[in-house]
């Protein structure tokens, strides 16, 4: 996951951090759009506010925008087993 972070400068959107979550969890190009909108809702209202909360990213809701901190190894390790 971290490689998503560093292909975008450090930023990502929520979107695009959840269709990449979605298609390494499924295995799929193009997960259901179902399971794309579960894990979209997972990130927005669990996830990433508790990584957000502990430091671990920078996660701006109403912008829709996650950012690592210098922490990040631990949400990108959280994501990588999301995706397994």
């Amino acid at each position: 996951m971290l490689d998503l972070f560093q292909d975008r400068d450090g930023a990502v959107t929520v979107g695009d951090l959840s269709e990449t979550v979605a298609r390494e969890w499924t295995g799929e190009e193009s997960p259901e759009l179902s399971v794309s909108g579960d894990v979209h809702e997972a990130l927005v209202e669990q996830i990433l506010p508790k990584l957000d909360d502990e430091n671990h990213v920078d996660f701006d809701s109403e912008r829709g925008l996650v950012s690592p901190t210098s922490d990040a190894r631990f949400a990108t390790r959280l994501l990588d087993r999301l995706c397994q």
